[in-house]
């Protein structure tokens, strides 16, 4: 039997699209799979919103925010390095 340019184009969508389909079933059950937290019990010492007012050297606090889907407290901040000017910035989600 002879194989068309139009059924191996079809067999090829196929194959697409059924690696797609497990590549999202993958990342929901990922999302859904959250890890538990080191101190369960714990209780945060300030709010996320308080984080904005800590002083930091060389350190400027931009942002800070909680985040629904996960429950953490997203922090932007950039440090400068002195004398050289350089700026990184960075983030991080603390729990």
């Amino acid at each position: 039997m002879k194989t068309t340019y139009l059924s191996r184009h079809g067999k090829i969508k196929r194959v697409i699209l059924v690696i797609a389909l497990l590549g999202t079933i993958g990342q929901v059950r990922a999302a859904e799979a959250r890890p538990k937290p080191l101190y369960p019990g714990a209780a945060p010492v300030c709010s996320c919103e308080d984080l904005l007012k800590v002083s930091l050297p060389n350190t400027t606090i931009e942002s800070a925010a909680f985040d629904r889907a996960d429950g953490s407290c997203r922090v932007t901040a950039t440090v400068t390095h002195p004398p050289s000017g350089d700026r990184v910035r960075i983030f991080i989600a603390l729990p």
